[in-house]
């Protein structure tokens, strides 16, 4: 892992629109963090797929609060898909941000 504080690729952040159900995004490739943003009115469920898996976002997965953040580790040439699940009645965007390091620093 990158001992770092979160260094975002600038002009490469994804938006999903929440809605009841699970939507994706397709995150740049070389980055070895994404900085999930959760800008919606409730709760979401993410994960970091594959492209080609067709496994989305469900409530066994990272749970994100309203106006929360997280830093996710991925694999920067495999996963490249930001799943997003909401189980209903959240309103808003959530935000992926593909970058090196993490936060809490």
């Amino acid at each position: 892992m990158v001992k770092q504080p979160f260094s975002p690729k600038y002009g490469a952040t994804v938006t999903i629109a929440t809605a009841a159900g699970a939507a994706n995004a397709n995150l740049s490739a070389n980055e070895h963090q994404v900085l999930v943003y959760n800008d919606a009115t409730a709760a979401v469920f993410v994960r970091v797929k594959p492209s080609g898996n067709n496994a989305d976002a469900t409530v066994a997965d990272m749970p994100i609060p309203s106006k929360g953040t997280r830093v996710i580790t991925k694999d920067p040439q495999s996963q490249n898909i930001l799943s997003v699940f909401s189980p209903g009645g959240a309103v808003g965007n959530v935000y992926g941000c593909p970058g090196e390091g993490y936060g809490g620093l």
